[in-house]
C-alpha cells in the first residue's frame, strides 16, 4: 500500500485551503502480513485449553522532504527511513471451574520483536532509491517480551470477587550500527531488561437477577519506546534513558437489563498516571527522554443498547456509548504545565448509531462526537503571524458506515464509507503544523477462514 504522506499546515493555511500540497513528493509504503493458528480444546468436562500461535511482518518506509510551495524552493534533500518490523509470539491459557461456582484461569503470552530501521538522505527528492552512500544511520532494535498471569473468580452467593496478578518480562537489544555523523555522542550499545508485577481486583455484586454493581481496581504501565531509549537524530544527553511510566486505574459502575430490549452500563473512572514520558529540549541539539511529572484523568463512562425488533432471526439496535473527561497534569519538572490540561483530552468522547444483524448481513451507521481539546501539554498556540498554530483542536463529529456480507461459512465481503458525511476537520497535531481528516473515503474487502 502507497499513500501520499499528510502536508502538515499553520492555522491560517488551514483555513485558507486545506487541500494545498506543500509536499507533493513525500509518500509512505507498508506492506503487511499477519498470520494466526489456534488451537483450542475441552480437556475434561470442567476445564479447558487455549493456544495461539501468530507471526506478523510489517515494512514501512516513509520518503519525506521539507515544506514547500514556490517549486523555486523546492528543498535539495529527501530522508529516506525505512522501519522493518518481524514478530513471532504465542499465548497459552488454561481455565479450571473448580469447588462450588469458582473459576481459575492462568497463562503465558511472549514475543520476539526484529525492527531494524535506517535512514537514508537523498538529493533525488522523487525517489524511495535507498543508495548506500546516503545511509544517515542504521538501528538493530530486538525486543523480547513474556508475561505470567493468574487469576480466580470466587462466588459467594451474590458477590463475586476476582483478584489477579501479572508479571512482565521486556528486555531491549538496542545497537546503532551506523551513527548520525552530525551528532558528537558514541553509538549506542544498549541490553537491559525491565521486570514489572501487577495487582488487580475486581469486585461484583449481583442486586438482581438484571443489575449488578461491580468494582475494578489495577495496576498499569506504559513501557518504554525504542526512541526513548535510542533516538537516532538525539545527542542524548546524560540524563536521558527514562524508567517506565506507571498507572493506577479505578473504577465503580452499575449495570443493567431492565426489560429485555435494554442495556445500558454507567460508571465513574479515575487513573493517576505517574512518571510519564516527555522530550525535554535542554539546548539547540540536546535533547533528553526524561520522566516529568504526573497526571490525573477522571469523568464518567457509559454505555446503551436498545433492540427494537427483538427477534432470533434479525436484530435492529440503537447505541451509543462514550466518556465525559476531566484529564490535569497535577505536577511537572516545567512547573508552568501545573493544572493544564493532558495533550489530546476531549471533555467528552460520544458514538451512536444504530447496527442491523441477520445470519448473512451486518450493516452499520456510527456517529463520532470528539470535544474541543489542545494539542499540547502547554494548552499555547505553537508560532506567530502566519505561522501560528492554534491551542485547541475544535469539536467535530463525523458520520461512517460500514457492512458486511457473509457467503456460506469460509467467506464475507466487507466494505465501507468512512466520513460519510465529507466534515472539513482534523484530529493530530504536531509542533510542526495541522495534519487534516481524510476526505469521504470508501473501501472494500474480503475475508476467508479456513476453518
Amino acid at each position: 500500500m502507497t499513500l501520499l504522506r499528510a502536508t502538515r499546515f499553520t492555522s491560517q493555511e488551514y483555513a485558507d485551503n486545506r487541500n494545498l500540497v506543500k509536499t507533493p513528493f513525500n509518500r509512505v509504503e507498508i506492506d503487511q502480513l499477519i498470520a494466526t493458528i489456534k488451537y483450542e480444546q475441552q480437556i475434561p468436562q470442567d476445564s479447558t485449553l487455549d493456544a495461539s500461535l501468530w507471526y506478523s511482518s510489517m515494512d514501512r518506509l516513509s520518503r519525506r522532504s521539507g515544506m514547500f510551495t514556490d517549486p523555486a524552493n523546492e528543498p535539495e534533500t529527501i530522508a529516506i527511513d525505512e522501519q522493518q518490523f518481524q514478530n513471532l509470539g504465542f499465548d497459552v491459557r488454561y481455565a479450571l471451574s473448580w469447588g462450588t461456582d469458582h473459576a481459575l484461569t492462568l497463562g503465558t503470552t511472549g514475543y520476539l520483536g526484529d525492527s531494524p530501521r535506517t535512514r537514508h538522505v537523498s538529493d533525488n527528492i522523487r525517489s524511495s532509491a535507498q543508495d548506500p552512500q546516503d545511509l544517515a544511520f542504521e538501528q538493530d532494535r530486538l525486543m523480547t517480551y513474556n508475561a505470567l498471569f493468574v487469576e480466580n473468580l470466587f462466588r459467594f452467593g451474590n458477590l463475586s470477587v476476582v483478584p489477579t496478578l501479572r508479571y512482565e518480562r521486556v528486555n531491549y537489544n538496542l545497537e546503532e550500527l551506523v551513527k548520525n555523523e552530525s551528532l558528537s555522542r558514541d553509538a549506542i550499545d544498549f541490553d537491559e531488561t525491565f521486570n514489572e508485577t501487577l495487582f488487580g481486583l475486581g469486585l461484583m455484586y449481583q442486586t438482581s437477577e438484571q443489575s449488578e454493581l461491580y468494582a475494578k481496581f489495577s495496576e498499569s504501565y506504559r513501557p518504554q519506546r525504542f526512541d526513548d531509549l535510542i533516538n537516532p537524530a538525539s545527542e542524548l544527553a546524560g540524563d536521558n534513558g527514562p524508567n517506565a511510566s506507571r498507572a493506577m486505574n479505578y473504577e465503580v459502575g452499575f449495570r443493567s437489563q431492565p426489560i429485555d430490549n435494554l442495556v445500558f452500563d454507567i460508571s465513574v473512572f479515575r487513573i493517576d498516571f505517574d512518571d510519564k514520558i516527555e522530550q525535554i529540549q535542554v539546548n539547540i541539539t540536546d535533547v533528553e527522554r526524561v520522566n516529568s511529572g504526573d497526571s490525573r484523568h477522571q469523568g464518567i463512562e457509559f454505555s446503551a443498547e436498545y433492540d427494537v425488533l427483538l427477534s432470533e432471526s434479525y436484530s435492529l439496535k440503537f447505541f451509543a456509548n462514550g466518556s465525559l473527561l476531566d484529564a490535569e497534569i497535577t505536577s511537572s519538572l516545567n512547573t508552568s504545565l501545573e493544572g493544564n490540561n493532558t495533550a489530546f483530552s476531549p471533555d467528552y468522547l460520544i458514538r451512536t448509531g444504530v447496527l442491523f444483524d441477520s445470519r448473512d448481513l451486518t450493516v452499520s451507521l456510527t456517529a463520532t462526537l470528539v470535544g474541543e481539546q489542545f494539542w499540547q501539554d502547554a494548552n499555547l498556540p505553537r508560532g506567530a503571524g502566519a505561522g501560528v498554530i492554534d491551542a485547541e483542536i475544535p469539536a467535530y463529529e463525523v458520520v461512517d458506515l460500514s457492512a458486511e456480507y457473509r457467503i456460506g461459512s469460509q467467506w464475507a465481503i466487507h466494505g465501507g464509507i468512512n466520513n460519510l458525511l465529507d466534515q472539513d476537520y482534523f484530529s493530530r497535531v504536531r509542533n510542526d503544523g495541522i495534519e487534516p481528516a481524510l476526505d469521504r473515503t470508501l473501501y472494500l474487502g474480503f475475508r476467508f477462514e479456513l476453518w
